[in-house]
């Protein structure tokens, strides 16, 4: 008996010791009527169970409107707000630890809601929920089967340019996120351009994050601005997707499938692309992972340094950019599913990319010399291929109610094929030729990357206290191998050639990367409304590079059998860095927060060049200053403000002491006594929008300055060939600012955005021994107009006007100013039920400059008619007719130092194509035909 009762105390003692530790979590926010702007008392807060609905907890909000729910345990919970006279407000709420803040909650008089019912549907179109904006999606009108990005161009504040590219308050988009899930990784454009908006139910964009400051509540100012599509709870069962076959017969076709099977909590999802009319459907500008390329270094979002794969000067690796005419191919795989009452989550990805692109790009570029001008003129015949696997899998499992262990792999394959035939010619200021330049450049090339992240987080009794533990494993490798083949000529200024120099040479780049850090951080609560967070890093890294240049040493012989020295090395570098710092951050709930920190890193950077058996050691002790301020003030206005110091290290190509004559009329030369540069970052946002009269303004600024940056130090000589080197400048500086506010006008339907953008910039460079300043910018307004009349016709008007300028200070009677005009008109046409005609005109106009007066303006139509099949219009024949004044250019405009540059090339022209789109889905009802 008396061994029982021991056993049954001490199971007494643990379980309420278990539950004693266990993370609690309060609720606050303040009840306010949308007409009187006035706060409710009494109102009655109810918490429930969402599981079976279980009343849980129950409070009445005080005279100033604030109520508080205080002790909930860890999970899911429905909140219902009620007050006479008043709809009821509810939505759904997840505790993991933290307090939440839900802000000011809106309860509309049922007497407003009943005529807003039977005037028009515009109830809570827009609300906030702490820093994140919230748009009902059905408030936005959008025709049957459009997509999410149909849905994006509707909301207030988002821009969709015609490349899928997101932008939101002024910054762009990185991530779209699924019920707050990964989808398919790293290109947001999957999901908006695959998902129907009649499955979303709220669209919330937010700045996330890291995940550290996440779980510790200490903002360390790494932000990356998201969206989440949040799915409606019956389309989370059953099964939907699209499929289009698209042709014109002949050269182009456009055909994808994507399909997605969601059952609760797990989501399957897959998809295919194939097509050559300019929709790869990937995000092919990000240059990372794929053929010919070497190591770069930086600053990844926890202030550590990472390894990327950047394109090698040496062959250039001829990304899309738009240019060209690509053939893609795409396919991708998804899994993620939660279990065990959300204590396990797996979420992974497969995807393959594959493109080939034929480019024919020109262009004219005018160097300012601090005696002189010269131009080039360059014919570039491009063919590109290139093609990635990548495989992403994230495991997160709860291991008790305090602590969790987050394991992160990535890795991608990748190979592809590059050949480029290039003309050209330098012209003096009298448009004498100085040289001219026939080469080919062929490059083939395969890389490989795994990366590792291994985080482990620990909550204890007292809320705010929490350690953190993080291992990261980053890994890359590159091998290119190709051929570099040219004839130049130079002249004297009487058109005789008096050098000619003919090369022949093999290029062999072998490039390898290891990055092993771990970091721990604790954070230790000072008082109710503050604490403190340490953190120590330490980090290793490793880069080594190997350029090989050989040439024959027989004509006749085909084997490249000699080295030339001043082309080729072997190079190492390695870095050591101990990181340590400590944050304060102090938060008034419901009316602002603030953070302030410093950490020190002592870096030990050892570069040693393996050819000529030489070491180099540099010791830096680096400072990482920041501070943020974010405040929530009366009428939905947040004001966010942070200061931030942040050092950016040389790549390896900078460093490594050889020259590169992959273009031999510009010849690039490494510097190893590079300093690492420090960027002070400051940024500032503010927003508000008003729910009565669904109007709304953003705003940021941005200030970035930089010293020892990286720049370049040019020496062109007397027959045109130009040598340059990386160097450390300090006075470099940009800022930026945008402006936007919608507003709509009562009873018309009409809705309109007006905006402003501004940057303003100096760069510094060298050119023949003479410092040179530029200093550009950019003055810009653009606009808004849309106007629905459902199911009969919409219309949309965008405007866009830009000055842009420039001046050098090492010739200061020179400058570049000219203007750009954009203007975008979109209208659709419902008409006989089934047919839909839509189209959109995009007319630029660019002002000629003195260095290049060539008319670069053009009109670029495009119509489509559907005629819509079956029930909710599932099936549809379109007629796309791309480009119907045959006016389409390939344009684009660099000022940068003392280079000004247009480029043109080969893009997509007049074509017509016939489609079949299918919208499927059954969400727990039989197909319908």
């Amino acid at each position: 008996m008396l061994m029982r009762k021991n056993v049954l105390l001490t199971l007494f003692l643990l379980i309420w010791g278990l539950t004693s530790f266990a993370q609690k979590s309060s609720i606050t926010g303040v009840v306010t009527d949308t007409v009187n702007k006035k706060q409710l008392v009494n109102s009655s807060i109810l918490v429930l169970r969402k599981a079976d609905s279980v009343l849980i907890k129950f409070s009445r909000s005080k005279e100033n409107g604030s109520f508080i729910i205080t002790s909930l345990d860890t999970g899911a919970y429905i909140l219902i707000v009620s007050s006479p006279s008043f709809a009821d407000y509810s939505d759904e709420l997840r505790t993991t630890g933290p307090d939440i803040d839900l802000g000011s909650i809106y309860l509309t008089p049922r007497s407003k809601l009943m005529e807003e019912i039977i005037v028009k549907k515009t109830i809570a179109a827009i609300r906030f929920k702490g820093d994140t904006i919230v748009y009902k999606a059905d408030s936005f009108r959008v025709q049957p089967g459009a997509t999410v990005e149909d849905l994006l161009k509707k909301l207030p504040g988002i821009v969709v340019d015609k490349s899928g590219k997101i932008t939101a308050q002024g910054t762009q988009v990185k991530k779209v996120m699924v019920d707050g899930e990964e989808f398919f990784s790293d290109d947001p454009t999957i999901a908006t351009k695959n998902l129907l908006s009649n499955m979303v139910d709220d669209v919330e964009v937010f700045d996330k994050k890291s995940d550290q400051a996440e779980f510790t509540g200490v903002d360390d100012g790494q932000k990356t601005k998201t969206i989440n599509l949040k799915l409606k709870e019956d389309k989370k069962n059953g099964y939907f997707g699209k499929a289009e076959l698209g042709s014109n017969l002949n050269n182009y076709w456009n055909n994808s499938l994507m399909a997605n099977q969601f059952k609760g909590k797990r989501k399957i999802s897959g998809y295919g692309t194939m097509a050559s009319n300019n929709k790869t459907g990937l995000d092919w500008q990000d240059n990372m992972n794929y053929g010919g390329m070497n190591m770069e270094s930086g600053m990844d979002d926890d202030g550590g340094m990472y390894i990327s794969i950047q394109n090698d000067d040496e062959f250039d690796g001829g990304r899309y950019n738009g240019e060209g005419l690509p053939k893609s191919w795409g396919a991708g795989l998804h899994f993620s599913n939660k279990w065990d009452n959300d204590k396990r989550h797996l979420n992974g990805n497969y995807r393959f990319n594959k493109l080939d692109n034929n480019a024919e790009i020109s262009t004219r570029s005018q160097y300012i010399l601090p005696d002189t001008l010269y131009y080039v003129n360059e014919r570039n015949k491009l063919f590109n291929n290139r093609q990635r696997h990548k495989l992403e899998g994230i495991y997160d499992i709860k291991l008790d109610s305090l602590s969790s262990l987050k394991i992160n792999v990535n890795g991608t394959v990748g190979k592809g094929f590059m050949n480029q035939e290039i003309n050209s010619e330098s012209l003096n200021e009298v448009n004498d030729t100085v040289n001219t330049s026939k080469r080919q450049n062929s490059n083939t090339s395969e890389t490989q990357t795994l990366n590792t992240t291994i985080t482990y987080r620990k909550k204890f009794k007292r809320p705010g206290n929490t350690l953190s533990a993080t291992f990261r494993e980053q890994y890359a490798n590159s091998i290119a191998d190709g051929y570099l083949k040219a004839n130049n000529r130079f002249f004297n200024e009487n058109g005789d050639i008096v050098r000619q120099d003919i090369i022949d040479q093999q290029k062999v780049n072998n490039s390898d990367g290891l990055n092993l850090m771990g970091k721990i951080s604790y954070t230790q609560p000072v008082t109710k409304k503050s604490y403190l967070e340490f953190n120590y890093q330490l980090e290793n890294k490793a880069l080594t590079s190997v350029r090989q240049t050989l040439e024959k040493s027989d004509p006749n012989n085909p084997k490249y059998d000699t080295e030339v020295p001043v082309f080729s090395n072997n190079f190492d570098y390695n870095t050591l860095s101990n990181t340590g710092g400590i944050n304060y951050r102090f938060a008034k709930p419901k009316k602002y927060n603030y953070t302030i920190g410093m950490a020190v890193s002592a870096d030990k950077l050892v570069q040693k060049d393996l050819k000529r058996d030489t070491i180099s050691t540099f010791r830096y002790l680096n400072f990482f200053p920041i501070a943020t301020l974010q405040m929530n003030m009366k009428k939905n206005r947040n004001l966010y403000v942070s200061y931030r110091g942040r050092t950016q290290q040389p790549s390896i190509n900078m460093l490594q002491p050889v020259a590169d004559n992959t273009d031999p009329l510009n010849i690039s030369v490494g510097n190893p006594n590079l300093k690492v540069a420090l960027i002070h970052s400051l940024e500032a946002y503010m927003q508000k929008f008003d729910f009565i009269s669904e109007s709304g303004y953003w705003a940021n600024v941005s200030f970035n300055y930089s010293q020892n940056s990286f720049a370049t130090r040019d020496v062109v000589d007397s027959i045109g060939r130009r040598i340059y080197q990386t160097v450390n400048v300090n006075d470099v500086y940009n800022g930026n600012g945008y402006f936007s506010y919608n507003f709509k006008v009562k009873n018309t339907g009409w809705n309109f955005d007006i905006g402003t953008n501004l940057s303003y910039g100096q760069n510094v460079n060298f050119v023949n021994g003479e410092k040179n300043k530029t200093k550009s910018g950019l003055v810009g307004i653009n606009g808004s107009a849309r106007y629905i009349k459902e199911k009969k016709y919409s219309i949309g008007l965008r405007p866009d006007l830009s000055y842009n300028f420039s001046s050098s200070s090492i010739r200061t009677d020179i400058k570049t100013n000219y203007w750009t005009q954009t203007y975008s008109f979109e209208y659709g046409l419902f008409f006989l039920k089934k047919y839909e005609l839509n189209g959109e005109v995009n007319m630029q106009f660019r002002q000629k400059t003195s260095a290049f007066p060539d008319d670069n303006n053009s009109i670029l139509w495009n119509m489509w008619l559907d005629r819509k099949f079956a029930k909710n219009d599932a099936f549809k024949l379109r007629i796309y007719a791309f480009d119907i004044l045959d006016q389409n250019i390939g344009f684009r405009r660099t000022i940068n130092t003392n280079l000004v540059s247009e480029r043109t090339f080969n893009t997509f022209n007049r074509y017509l194509m016939f489609s079949v789109i299918w919208n499927f889905n059954k969400n727990g009802k039989p197909m319908s035909w």
